[in-house]
């Protein structure tokens, strides 16, 4: 779990120099993101500026490209001419011709190239999305790679997991089989689980969750409810309730240990989670077992 003050501090923007070469040093570092059953080999991780003015013609990749817009405006020549802006996410396959170009001032671009091991089609969406948390995200990841404290790789690693699992939704990137497997699903729920049963005692948000198991908030809200049949949140309680119930069975535990031990702090309203799950109170519960 990611510290939520150290998160904070390292959300805001770097110079743009310490920005540059904090890709390079990832570049250098990390070498694959996985995602369920693909592998993603990193190419080259860049900050990129554009100058006003500047047109990047018309051209294509042997790899997959996506980037996302730090800062300023441009204008997308490939399509529809649609202006772009901070928080715009695009994304290109192999061989999908694209360019660009920034009429009206420079414009600083985050930039992933990689490879999907097995390669997989995209189709690309009529716009380009807007999705602006995802901003903060990019900084983090850029923060933590210019400041290179220890375990730094894995922070980093789980935030640009966040970013291409978003970029390939959006590709609406497609098994070549028949099946509808989603990317992002497989062992989702088991995997979140996990990540809850480890962190049970300790205060527990949903965008830690996020950047840990390596999705977007609103694809890890949508995807987990879909195959659980209930939000992560709901899922938490009923995973700190069952611990409380354990703990109510097999120790002498006062009522107050057990609450902080499973993540709730205050007796009372332990009390009325624990009564809403099993019917009973904590105290009921434990003299009929």
């Amino acid at each position: 779990m990611f510290p939520n003050e150290d998160v904070a501090d390292i959300s805001k923007p770097l110079a743009w120099n310490n920005a540059v070469k904090a890709c390079q040093t990832i570049t250098a570092n990390l070498s694959e993101i996985v995602l369920a059953q693909y592998r993603l080999p990193l190419l080259r991780v860049f900050a990129y500026q554009m100058p006003r003015g500047w047109q990047v013609n018309l051209h294509q990749h042997s790899y997959y490209e996506m980037s996302l817009i730090l800062h300023g405006r441009a204008q997308d020549q490939s399509r529809n001419h649609q202006r772009l802006g901070p928080g715009h996410v695009f994304i290109h396959g192999p061989h999908q011709a694209h360019h660009w170009r920034s009429p009206w001032g420079k414009c600083q671009r985050l930039v992933v190239c990689f490879n999907v091991d097995p390669q997989l089609p995209m189709m690309l969406p009529d716009t380009w999305p807007c999705w602006k948390h995802l901003l903060p995200i990019a900084w983090q990841m850029l923060a933590l790679a210019h400041h290179a404290k220890p375990g730094w790789q894995d922070r980093v690693h789980a935030r640009l997991a966040v970013l291409l699992t978003e970029a390939m939704t959006l590709g609406r990137i497609q098994a070549t089989d028949s099946t509808s497997t989603n990317l992002i699903s497989e062992n989702l729920v088991a995997r979140v689980d996990s990540f809850l049963e480890d962190n049970i005692a300790n205060p527990i948000k949903l965008s830690d969750v996020a950047v840990n198991i390596g999705m977007s908030l609103s694809s890890l809200t949508h995807q987990y409810q879909k195959q659980c049949g209930q939000s992560v949140g709901q899922r938490l309680i009923s995973l700190r309730m069952e611990q409380a119930a354990y703990l109510l069975r097999e120790t002498a535990w006062p009522l107050q240990q057990i609450a902080q031990e499973v993540g709730v702090q205050q007796s009372a309203y332990f009390c009325r989670l624990f009564k809403m799950h099993f019917r009973k109170t904590p105290g009921e519960y434990r003299h009929d077992r």
